[in-house]
């Protein structure tokens, strides 16, 4: 509901600057493309700190192991600096600890005249901060980070409208790092089933509806003495040391039985005759249609006749 709100008070304000639609579609476009999560994120920061005229933007986000504010992404001109300096703060340190420990945004244009404005950054790095506002992160309403945007350009000061508009940035920066996590989390399965796949005790292979083999493991290819995985050609070609091993292959696709279960022969030049145990069902999506026909081997009886 929260980032529904947000999206209106950011169509509200397109009317009045059409940067700011500019900036919506950017990041719509950025979210749906498949790239690197850094990448990604910085993409969005650079196009947020020149659409908010800014000379610098940072996304700083909560490391959980260490239970401090890390500097995920830095854009402007102190970037350099904090990149080298490696920083990060406390939950409740300076104004972005304070915005994140309360999980409201908050605008300074005095910093000096602010308790909660900390110079070391400043000090360390030999930038002026003038004036800053920064927007919490929240997931589910539990803050996870901040947006931080440094010193409006031409000494103008920042307004409450920015302090909304900043908001609703974060609300869809949010969006983007949560989809940016569940990448992460479905790359990471991917790896396990792949390692999975490539090390099982079975030989495995994969056809599509069309009969063209998608899948090969290592096991697989040796049981038939594939030079490489045939990945890509038709399962007749394939599966030429066995035509019986098609033939139960296609009464799986044709959906005449729903699993086959049988002891079947390969046969290969030099005389040489396997028997392999193998199960062949369908690859389907509960409720949806047959996406293909999945094989598991292994070999029971090897012989040279």
């Amino acid at each position: 509901m929260a980032t529904e709100d947000s999206l209106k008070l950011l169509q509200s304000n397109a009317r009045k600057h059409q940067e700011v639609m500019d900036l919506l579609c950017s990041i719509a476009q950025e979210m749906s493309i498949r790239r690197s999560p850094s990448f990604l994120l910085n993409q969005i920061i650079g196009q947020v700190a020149a659409v908010m005229r800014v000379e610098a933007a940072s996304l700083l986000l909560l490391n959980e192991e260490t239970d401090f504010l890390d500097f995920v992404v830095v854009k402007g001109l102190n970037a350099q600096a904090l990149r080298e300096l490696d920083m990060r703060l406390r939950p409740k340190e300076g104004l972005a600890g304070w915005v994140f420990s309360h999980n409201k945004p908050a605008v300074v244009n005095s910093p000096d005249d602010d308790p909660r404005f900390q110079p070391g950054a400043d000090w360390l790095t030999g930038f002026k901060t003038r004036n800053l506002l920064v927007a919490p992160l929240r997931l589910n309403g539990k803050p996870f980070g901040v947006l931080e945007l440094v010193n409006r350009r031409k000494n103008d000061s920042f307004t409450d409208e920015d302090a909304d508009l900043a908001s609703a940035i974060a609300a869809l920066l949010t969006t983007t790092l949560d989809n940016v996590r569940a990448m992460k989390s479905l790359e990471k399965s991917q790896v396990m089933l792949r390692s999975l796949f490539e090390h099982a005790g079975e030989g495995i292979i994969a056809v599509d509806r069309q009969g063209l083999v998608t899948h090969v493991n290592v096991l697989a290819s040796e049981l038939f003495a594939w030079p490489s995985p045939p990945v890509g050609r038709p399962m007749a070609e394939a599966f030429a040391a066995s035509p019986e091993l098609e033939q139960f292959v296609t009464q799986v696709l044709m959906e005449e039985k729903p699993v086959i279960r049988r002891v079947f022969s390969m046969a290969f030049q030099g005389n040489v005759r396997r028997q392999v145990q193998g199960t062949i069902f369908p690859l389907s999506v509960p409720g949806q249609v047959l996406l293909g026909a999945g094989v598991l081997l292994s070999e029971t009886i090897k012989r040279n006749q």
